[in-house]
């Protein structure tokens, strides 16, 4: 089964040449057992030694550079994301959250904080390589089968079992670049009786931190297209009623990282600070550094003939450290404040009076630890247990399997975080007073522009510390075996019960719940005892029940002509509307010889509104041009020339629970071919499309029918209700500051969205495959090689926008992707050469395209004996950057959701079975 579905021709030699037939199995996509190797449904899967022989060390590099997986995501190479220590993929560009991942063909645990603040996804970097058997990816629509979240595809990991004797296995690496230098171990073994088998398996992987600095071409301000030649702003005093920069006594000799500048009377802002080349490089790291022990458990008994039990347990715990670079940063004033006016001396008009902002970064040496005093800290812990007993009825005529599991996985984070209270006043002092709604505070001068000391350290840090968890628990009753004959043979049949309970958790550190920055002083989320510019809001205890029925039947119409035919049936108790989904599965199977399948799906599939979107909310920084006074204002410009300054308003994402599911179809049409024993050949089109998704409401919509209501028109002229649903909503979303007639009058502090189903999705492409096996006196070849292509997309956020399509400049996802793996074994020797190539993606500017990168990987092993061998890897062996985008002017001056930074990484490894 593995030679002949998976993406390594050499699995193929390892197959019995005179085998007459296949026993029967079940493949991701299907609960039926089947002796055809392949279905209606196209499947991909990669082993383990697929994993070792392409140049890979994880689940998640490997499953990255599926051809089908065309969706940029954000993980450890892009510290500023949500959630840094995890890993997911996208496949077909619809979402990691629209791609189901199971274990075992079961549902693991969600990662306890949600993606990009929004979806809720499985974490690829919880499974170690030494607990997998293979990995089988079914790209299109299987929520028939499988029920929510199945809508882009099935990631299904096999885990190891039957295994007999003791493998073991050390791996050393490093990068030639510098930094991230690893250590993996492994043991994996087993043992069989007569009615008894068990297999472990134990892996201990230890990673070193890759800081941004160790890479030239993302180290310094100066790495990047338009660089001012001036070092950036890490401790600097403006005027804004000049405007100008202010020396109120800066000695940047004090700190041994900062260096003096001064900017030019042609910047918006000149004048003296101390500031630093390499800011976004002082201490961000490029890739965490981990360590992660996971140990795994598999057994079996057999009670009767007829009846057996099994389970397994795997556990995964993980401690990461990561920086995104910016933890030692504040600026007065704080949020909610706006400009301030600074020192008493402003009361008598002397000339220690600035109207302005501080901005302060703290530096690695003035507290203990250096620059790591500002990494957070991650503490993970995944539990994944299954207990199943299995049997037969009738004389073997049917087959049940009868499951119960349970699966949890706990976070922690900590980081260095500022008393807010504190902070404010160890540089302001207490508020002395106003003048046109500005504030006066006496500024200490001295403290701000010198290091802090140690006993200060203790004063002004403390540790943030936020818990999650997540658990799901799920009882599953499947029956399958044969109805009846046809003509042409049985009718095969599968039926299944399932009942499962979700939970989703997040306990914040109780200083930044809460919190709302741009709340007026005195009032709920002022932050007057908080964490110096975080905010998070709990989610006390959400929770969905779960249960579905599902049947399934494989009906031979013909000799040559197979169809099967699955629904499904899920009844969902949580907060939402969302109380049941069906969902149907077609799939025609035509063999007019035996080396020629055409095959055909049509699907529905749904998917349950994320737990975040119904019970959590989260908060983020936006830039907002504020439509409501640019109108008031100066109206008949366009916003695009309003001379109203930008706002920078806290944007709230806000729970809703009237969400209902999303709703899906998908087909598929195509054939696979072998013309000779060693050459196969596959292609298929497929169509998914995606209704009633869900998308966070538009800020700048949100803004827009805001200023229709407070003026009473639409920008067209159409009257409007201020006293509309549709006009309560809006303003009941926006907090302003009062209209006082200041200089911050109106200012608008807080724009809260909630997400919505109103976004639609549609992607049309293909997948090919070709395989050809080579034997020759020279040794033995095989080739593998997949491509997929995006044809068209289709992406629309709220009714009544246009599409966003393929082509669109601002679409950063693939539009094709090629792995090719070119592998060779003669005798002691085997070698494997793998390619990657991603098809073109917009410029940062979005004014045109960068062209095609290409990946190299590579791999050798020599069998010193019978039970010892060695092996080298090499990833990324042309040590290639990411590819040159000379309009990306934003650090780090490269997609990094696209690209990976890392560069060569060589591996050295040695296994030995006893």
């Amino acid at each position: 089964l593995l030679g002949a579905l998976g993406t390594q021709g050499t699995l193929a030699q390892e197959q019995d040449e005179d085998a007459a037939e296949l026993d029967r199995v079940v493949v991701t996509g299907s609960r039926i057992a089947r002796t055809q190797v392949e279905g209606p449904s196209p499947i991909t899967v990669l082993s383990r030694q697929d994993i070792e022989r392409e140049g890979f060390t994880t689940v998640y590099e490997a499953l990255n550079t599926l051809t089908q997986n065309v969706g940029n995501t954000l993980g450890e190479t892009f510290t500023n994301a949500f959630t840094v220590n995890a890993e997911v993929v996208d496949l077909r560009g619809l979402g990691p959250g629209r791609t189901l991942v199971l274990i075992n063909g079961r549902r693991a645990a969600d990662y306890p904080l949600p993606y990009n603040t929004e979806v809720n996804f499985f974490n690829l970097a919880s499974i170690p390589t030494a607990i997998v058997e293979r990995i089988e990816v079914l790209s299109g629509g299987a929520s028939a089968i499988y029920g929510s979240d199945a809508v882009a595809g099935v990631v299904n990991i096999i885990l190891r079992k039957d295994m007999t004797g003791l493998e073991l296995s050390a791996r050393v690496g490093d990068t030639s670049q510098g930094g991230g230098a690893s250590t993996t171990l492994q043991a994996a073994g087993g043992f069989l009786r007569d009615k008894f088998s068990l297999t472990y398996a134990f892996e201990y992987f230890d990673r070193d931190r890759l800081d941004v600095a160790e890479r030239d071409y993302m180290d310094s301000i100066l790495d990047g297209p338009g660089a001012s030649g001036f070092p950036s702003s890490s401790l600097v005093m403006a005027d804004l009623f000049v405007p100008t920069r202010v020396d109120t006594g800066l000695d940047c000799d004090q700190f041994p990282e900062l260096e003096a500048a001064t900017l030019p009377d042609n910047f918006s802002l000149p004048g003296p600070y101390c500031g630093r080349f390499d800011d976004f490089a002082r201490r961000s790291t490029m890739r965490n550094e981990r360590e992660n022990i996971a140990a795994y458990l598999n057994l079996y008994y057999e009670i009767t003939p007829t009846t057996e039990l099994y389970g397994y347990v795997n556990y995964w715990t993980s401690e990461a450290a990561y920086n995104a670079g910016v933890g030692g940063s504040l600026w007065f004033p704080a949020a909610e404040e706006g400009a301030i006016y600074i020192d008493d001396d402003c009361f008598l008009g002397g000339p220690n009076c600035i109207a302005g902002f501080a901005q302060r970064s703290f530096q690695g040496s003035e507290v203990p630890g250096g620059d790591r005093f500002f990494d957070t800290q991650n503490d993970e812990d995944s539990l994944d247990i299954a207990l199943g007993v299995r049997g037969q009825l009738f004389d073997t005529l049917f087959e049940w399997d009868f499951t119960v599991s349970h699966a949890s996985y706990d976070l922690e984070t900590r980081n260095a975080a500022l008393r807010e209270e504190v902070v404010n006043d160890f540089f302001q002092g207490p508020r002395l007073g106003s003048f046109i709604s500005l504030p006066i505070y006496n500024f200490d001068y001295e403290r701000f522009n010198r290091p802090v000391t140690a006993d200060e350290v203790d004063l002004l840090w403390g540790t943030s510390v936020t818990v999650a968890e997540t658990s799901v628990d799920q009882a599953t009753l499947v029956l399958t075996g044969d109805l009846f004959e046809m003509p042409a043979g049985p009718v095969g049949f599968a039926a299944i019960a399932e009942w499962a309970t979700q939970d989703y958790i997040i306990t914040p550190d109780e200083r930044s719940v809460d919190r709302r920055p741009g709340a007026p002083p005195g009032e709920p989320g002022s932050g007057e005892n908080g964490w110096w510019g975080q905010g998070s809001t709990p989610v006390p205890d959400g929770k969905r029940d779960r249960l579905a029925l599902g049947v399934e039947f494989a009906l031979p119409l013909a000799e040559s002509v197979r169809a099967t035919l699955a629904g499904r049936y899920d009844d969902y108790d949580d907060i939402t509307d969302v109380d049941s989904a069906g969902t149907y599965n077609l799939g025609l199977e035509w063999r007019p010889y035996d080396a020629l399948l055409f095959r055909a799906t049509n699907a529905t599939t749904f998917r349950a509104p994320d737990m975040h979107l119904i019970f959590g909310e989260s908060s983020f920084f936006v830039q907002v041009v504020d439509e409501y006074v640019c109108r008031r204002d100066e109206p008949g410009v366009p916003l695009a020339q309003c001379t109203v300054p930008i706002r920078q308003p806290t944007g709230n994402s806000i729970s809703n629970p009237d969400l209902t599911e999303e709703k899906g179809k998908s087909w598929t049409l195509g054939f696979v071919w072998e013309p000779l024993n060693d050459l196969s050949v596959s292609l298929d089109y497929f169509d998914i499309e995606l209704t009633d998704a869900v998308a966070s409401q538009s800020i700048s919509g949100i803004l827009e029918t805001e200023a229709d209501c407070r003026l009473g028109e639409t920008k067209g002229g159409v009257p409007v209700d201020i006293n509309s649903g549709e006009c309560q909503d809006a303003l009941s979303r926006i907090d302003r500051r009062e209209a006082d007639g200041g200089l911050l009058s109106e200012d608008i502090l807080t724009v809260r969205a909630s997400p919505i189903n109103q976004a639609s999705q549609e992607v049309q492409g293909y997948d090919a495959t070709l395989r050809y096996r080579l034997e020759t006196r020279a040794g033995d070849f095989a080739l593998s090689s997949q491509y997929s292509h995006i044809l068209d997309s289709k992406s629309v956020e709220f009714a009544g926008d246009e599409p966003f399509t393929r082509d669109d400049l601002q679409n950063f996802n693939f539009r094709s992707r090629i792995r090719t793996t070119l592998s060779w074994s003669k005798d002691k020797w085997a070698a494997t050469l793998f390619q990657e190539r991603v098809g073109s993606l917009p410029n940062w500017a979005e004014t045109g395209r960068i062209g095609p990168h290409f990946n190299y990987n590579a791999w050798a092993r020599y069998q010193i004996t019978e039970k010892a061998e060695l092996s080298v890897t090499v990833a990324n062996l042309l040590d290639t950057d990411p590819p040159l985008d000379p309009t990306f002017d934003t650090w780090p001056y490269f997609a990094p959701w696209n690209y990976s930074p890392i560069g060569r990484e060589i591996f050295l490894q040695f296994d030995y079975i006893l």
